[in-house]
């Protein structure tokens, strides 16, 4: 947290171009991703009830889509056997998860397929958390599940959640302590970026890993960019070579080298000039707020 607020100081006095922090931070995740346990993100659900401006997920296009959970079970399973359980985080999000009425019955599978001291996380808006009924406190509790919340300026009981998580013995935090800010990554719709140094400057290459449908893919725009290419007629193509099939997969060392390797999609995104620190707003779905 200190490095990370010294980084912030130095870039709002222009002392470090920004552009530089976010090749260095990239560079240090890849690194970090190769070096720690596996972990995986999976959406909960694909549609949000907040629908931020530039979510890179595209929740604000997404139609109400939940995950298929027996598919969610296999993929666990196979996951699980690739990696004898034993891997470092799985993060249950969307979209909003707690949307999902399913969200107990996903947990307890979950933390049945992965060993007791894997990190099961669910990142919120927090939005219906107050309003989730004592079962499913009871479950986050008894499966060792810590609740993240991304704090946006909303008008939310924040007392009340932290009350509700003490009282159930719940490990509660806060994503970043601060309220939420945007980012705005921009889409090369003619595909023409050197997939190599996209990757290179992506901030969420191979370190934002999301399972979806029984592969593996190295960030999020991949799986659901299809979201965007319906709401505004576009054809940003997805290949079998931009993810890798955990059931064609050997071992997890095969995941981990092709995830953390460019893939040909990296051609539509203009990684340098992706914007931080951007007012937090509600989504109005035009074209610029990924272009």
């Amino acid at each position: 947290m200190i490095i990370k607020n010294f980084i912030k100081a130095m870039v709002s006095k222009g002392i470090i171009p920004q552009k530089i922090v976010v090749y260095v931070l990239s560079f240090v995740r890849h690194v970090k991703q190769r070096s720690r346990n596996f972990v995986f993100l999976v959406h909960v659900a694909d549609h949000c009830n907040l629908n931020c401006k530039h979510c890179d997920n595209f929740s604000p296009l997404a139609q109400e889509v939940f995950l298929d959970f027996e598919q969610y079970k296999k993929d666990c399973e196979r996951i699980a056997k690739l990696t004898d359980g034993k891997i470092g985080e799985v993060s249950l999000l969307g979209g909003e998860p707690l949307l999902n009425p399913d969200i107990i019955k996903i947990i307890e599978t979950t933390r049945t397929c992965f060993a007791k001291n894997v990190v099961l996380s669910i990142v919120t808006n927090g939005i219906l958390l107050a309003k989730q009924f004592e079962n499913f406190w009871n479950c986050c509790r008894e499966n060792n599940v810590k609740i993240i919340v991304t704090k946006y300026p909303v008008k939310l009981d924040y007392k009340k959640i932290d009350e509700l998580a003490r009282n159930y013995g719940i490990k509660l935090k806060y994503w970043g302590g601060d309220l939420k800010t945007s980012y705005h990554s921009v889409l090369d719709l003619d595909g023409k970026h050197n997939p190599k140094k996209s990757f290179r400057l992506c901030y969420k290459s191979n370190s934002c890993i999301y399972l979806s449908k029984g592969r593996l893919y190295t960030c999020p725009t991949i799986p659901y960019i299809h979201y965007f290419n319906k709401h505004f007629g576009q054809n940003l193509q997805v290949s079998d070579n931009d993810s890798i099939d955990i059931y064609k997969a050997e071992s997890i060392k095969e995941i981990r080298d092709f995830l953390a390797k460019p893939i040909p999609f990296c051609r539509y995104c203009a990684a340098e000039k992706t914007e931080f620190g951007i007012p937090w707003g509600v989504s109005k779905k035009t074209m610029e707020e990924w272009t």
